[in-house]
């Protein structure tokens, strides 16, 4: 229960700060990193539902321009086609993939 509880508290904290990154910056790269960042530590630490976590990282960048747009909120560029926010899924992806990776390879080196 325990284990479940800090993962919903850091995906869900990961999630605020890669949509409060990308609400900040003019340019991706910062927030892809931190997304990918994110994934790939939740996903590490987190064995299971930690790839989900990962993955669910990436849907901070959707909400947070969901959020800019309920709100009145100018984003700090142009942003022409709302569904492309859902690009953050795949650096969400590979960052979850290699956590998990990571994970895998620690376990087996041990045994």
């Amino acid at each position: 229960m325990l284990a479940l509880t800090g993962l919903a508290v850091a995906t869900l904290g990961a999630a605020a700060f890669v949509g409060w990154v990308d609400l900040h910056n003019t340019d991706v790269q910062a927030s892809v990193m931190a997304v990918a960042i994110a994934s790939f530590a939740i996903a590490a630490l987190f064995a299971n539902g930690g790839w989900c976590g990962g993955v669910l990282v990436g849907l901070g960048v959707p909400l947070a321009h969901l959020y800019a747009d309920i709100a009145g909120y100018q984003l700090p560029y142009p942003f022409p086609h709302p569904m492309s926010s859902f690009l953050a899924l795949v650096p969400a992806l590979a960052g979850a993939i290699t956590g998990l990776a990571l994970r895998a390879g620690i376990a087996q080196a041990r045994a």
